[in-house]
């Protein structure tokens, strides 16, 4: 490029900040800062004090290294001639930066980017890469909600064949979005002149209005503790015993999805009833749902438009997250399960495995229809019965029976039916409704039946 301008070297995202001079004196300040807590210990133990009790609280703050990465862009303002002659006033920059965080406060950072502005009277336009290098400073760490920094680079302004040293100081405000991170800044930059440039020489002083956005930990404060301390005098030798009393949680999680049967996510509700008596909670459950519960026995039942209910309980301790994704069936255009003044009439045989009490695929359609009509007559109590042919001998169809409906009460209780509104009994071969000497009345004895015991107003899920 022909009249490229030398631009400012060094620069960082809307947090970088302080000239060369500002630098040095930051990182006095930042060394004089953390060494100042290790002399008051020495001096606090030089003289033994008498046995004393304190209650202090410790400050909350992140521990360990930790990182951030940055885009950003902001609108360049020129300042001084001879660059403002022959350059647009304003041009515009774009670059990235990488953070390491050696403490919650403090920072090294290493930026790239290019910086760059339109030519004057016909003049052609000018622009500089400026990789840098230096400081970020965090002063307010106990911030929930994000930080305001100040940081400081040196680096190195490349022109073409041509090359000028920078310094820049800059302030910034950055919130905190899970791992995003996002704020504007203000930044001003100085690129020494050169004595043998040749073609614009002088100064170049640059300020800078912007926008970063970038990823980095989550640096949320925890939550203070308590932290108390006694000192005992043995001898002039000081002990410090301390304890640190953690708060206890108070509450769990409850997270989940509910979903249909290709596993995406449904416009649903989430009902929430204690089991202990209370009201009952409803959340929007689409895409998901995330909520906080006092420990203790809890009924769930999740709903969409067009679908079958499904329900679960759940036990919640304090400190615990429970996490369950419910899946929903669609209402069928032909029902198999039907409310009669008598019993839950299906109009399919619960299906099993050969000689065995597990329960087939093709069951599970007719038992979530048999959960709905349960769970929308919460009144119900019924009387699971199973019924075998007489292949076999009395005793083992008899047993076989009683396997089989403890397999289908099993179901219910786990699509939220409550276990004491459920009574099984298996009969066996004892009562046929058909011939057992063809095969069709046989698979006609071979069955399942819902009969209603009671219907008692009030009665739970």
């Amino acid at each position: 490029m022909n009249r490229m301008w030398r631009p400012a070297a060094g620069r960082r995202r809307p947090h970088r900040g302080g000239a060369a001079s500002c630098g040095r004196r930051l990182v006095a300040a930042l060394c004089c800062s953390a060494f100042a807590p290790s002399f008051a210990a020495v001096a606090d133990e030089g003289t033994p004090p008498e046995a004393t009790a304190a209650a202090e609280t410790a400050p909350a703050g992140s521990s360990g290294i930790g990182w951030g990465v940055d885009g950003f862009g902001a609108a360049a303002l020129l300042t001084l001639a001879p660059q403002t002659a022959f350059y647009q006033g304003v041009g515009g920059e774009g670059g990235i930066d990488a953070r390491v965080e050696l403490l919650p406060w403090l920072g090294i950072e290493a930026v790239a980017q290019y910086v760059g502005f339109g030519g004057n009277a016909g003049g052609k336009s000018g622009g500089a890469f400026l990789p840098a290098g230096g400081l970020r400073f965090d002063p307010l760490t106990k911030l929930t909600w994000g930080t305001v920094y100040l940081s400081a680079h040196a680096g190195y302004a490349l022109t073409g064949p041509l090359g000028r040293f920078g310094f820049d100081a800059a302030v910034g405000v950055e919130w905190w979005i899970g791992l995003l991170r996002l704020g504007p800044m203000l930044r001003f930059i100085d690129v020494t002149s050169q004595a043998n440039a040749t073609e614009i020489g002088g100064d170049a002083r640059i300020f800078f209005v912007g926008f970063s956005i970038g990823l980095g930990p989550d640096r949320t404060p925890p939550p203070e503790v308590r932290v108390e301390t006694r000192e005992v005098v043995k001898e002039k030798i000081v002990e410090r015993v301390v304890r640190v009393e953690a708060p206890s949680p108070t509450v769990g999680a409850l997270k989940g999805r509910v979903l249909d049967l290709d596993e995406q996510p449904l416009q649903a509700k989430l009902t929430i009833t204690p089991e202990a008596g209370g009201e009952a909670k409803q959340l929007d459950a689409f895409p998901a749902y995330d909520t906080r519960l006092p420990p203790g026995e809890y009924h769930l039942e999740a709903s969409a438009p067009g679908y079958l209910v499904r329900g679960r309980d759940v036990t919640l301790k304090a400190g615990e997250t429970v996490l369950f994704d419910f899946t929903l069936r669609p209402v069928p255009k032909v029902q198999t399960a039907v409310l009669t003044p008598t019993q839950i009439e299906i109009k399919q045989t619960i299906q099993f495995a050969f000689n065995k009490a597990e329960l087939l695929k093709a069951s599970s359609y007719i038992l979530d229809e048999v959960t709905d009509i349960l769970l929308h007559h919460r009144d119900l109590r019924i009387r699971i019965e199973g019924h075998t042919d007489d292949v076999g001998g009395a005793a083992y169809n008899l047993e076989l029976s009683q396997q089989r409906v403890d397999a289908v009460r099993s179901y219910l209780v786990g699509a939220g039916i409550r276990g004491d509104r459920l009574e099984v009994r298996g009969y066996g071969s004892s009562r046929p409704i058909s011939s057992n000497a063809t095969e069709a009345g046989r698979a006609r004895n071979r069955r399942v039946q819902f009969k209603i015991i009671s219907s008692a107003p009030g009665g739970g899920t």
